[in-house]
């Protein structure tokens, strides 16, 4: 059975958005920034819940 998660769901789809339009009015380099940093946490945290897929909340 494959797992949803809608809060990390959500988090991650409200941090697409947020770089979308920071890349849209604000610098394209910290947009740029910003998503490198988000696509590094998305991947710590995949290979936490990985790790520890036993201790879900």
């Amino acid at each position: 059975m494959i797992q949803v998660y809608p809060l990390f769901v959500l988090w991650m789809m409200k941090m697409i958005l947020v770089t979308v339009l920071t890349i849209r009015y604000l610098d394209v380099q910290l947009g740029l920034q910003m998503f490198l940093q988000v696509m590094v946490l998305i991947i710590i945290l995949n290979s936490e819940k990985t790790l520890e897929d036993c201790n879900v909340d």
